[in-house]
């Protein structure tokens, strides 16, 4: 038997992630950005993917809304939560962060960024 632990900081991630694409897609202020960050400062140890996603859609989130600097920071952090994760949903989130940081690519950060997703996943399309 499975336990899966359900607490505010999986409901902040849960919440963040519905109210992710409404962000994304209609630049419509959310929740979102708040959600993501409450679940990575409070997701226990033993959750690391899920904070390691939170942070990945964090960064997605923050590169978009034009942060590329700051986005950059989470994203790093998000790379090193992720480094032994092997989860194909990170992964896919860090192509997706990878190809959202593309329209900053002249920023140097923004570039290395771009190099450490590419070496973490492989190939990005």
């Amino acid at each position: 038997m499975i336990r899966v632990r359900y607490d505010d900081a999986q409901h902040h991630g849960d919440t963040a992630h519905a109210l992710f694409d409404v962000a994304l897609h209609t630049r419509l202020v959310t929740e979102s950005a708040d959600r993501f960050a409450y679940s990575v400062e409070h997701h226990l140890p033993a959750y690391l993917r899920s904070r390691a996603i939170s942070r990945i859609k964090l960064a997605s989130l923050t590169m978009v809304q034009g942060d590329p600097l700051e986005a950059v920071t989470i994203g790093n952090l998000a790379l090193d939560d992720a480094g032994p994760v092997r989860s194909l949903r990170a992964a896919d989130d860090l192509r997706e962060l990878h190809r959202m940081a593309g329209p900053h690519g002249k920023l140097t950060e923004v570039q290395e960024l771009r190099v450490r997703i590419r070496k973490t996943v492989g190939a990005v399309a």
